[in-house]
């Protein structure tokens, strides 16, 4: 329902996986011949660990990836998810359930200690988007 709102005229799907996870060949929810997109459409409740996890790990794929094209992180909400990614918490409470994930991490940024950290360093390379019953660009 959100692409013909969001995509521009000449803009050309390579590849959309909506379901859980992602593969080799279908890394974000969304590529295009512009954007890389990740989607969050969540009702935020404030204490949503796991939820803060699946956002810090978005983020993070989204700001590493190497690509000219368009970074966006696509959410319902965003008061809660920039509560978040300008706080304390710790890399390791952000990574604790992906091994893999924090063991990356840290090999790539062995003194950053916070999710506000990273954020502050990343913030200009991924757009947040909001999306409720109108798309605002």
């Amino acid at each position: 329902m959100l692409l013909p709102d969001i995509l521009e005229e000449d803009e050309i799907v390579t590849s959309l996986s909506l379901g859980a996870g992602s593969s080799e060949t279908k890394r974000f929810d969304l590529e295009t011949s512009h954007r890389v997109a990740e989607f969050t459409f969540i009702e935020w409740t404030g204490s949503d660990n796991t939820r803060w996890q699946k956002i810090f790990k978005d983020f993070y794929r989204l700001a590493e990836f190497d690509t000219k094209k368009s970074k966006e992180l696509w959410l319902t909400d965003d008061a809660y998810v920039l509560k978040y990614l300008r706080s304390g918490s710790s890399i390791r409470s952000a990574t604790h359930k992906h091994r893999d994930f924090w063991e990356n991490f840290l090999t790539k940024y062995p003194a950053i200690k916070t999710v506000r950290d990273y954020y502050r360093m990343r913030e200009d390379a991924v757009k947040i988007k909001l999306y409720s019953q109108r798309v605002r660009r």
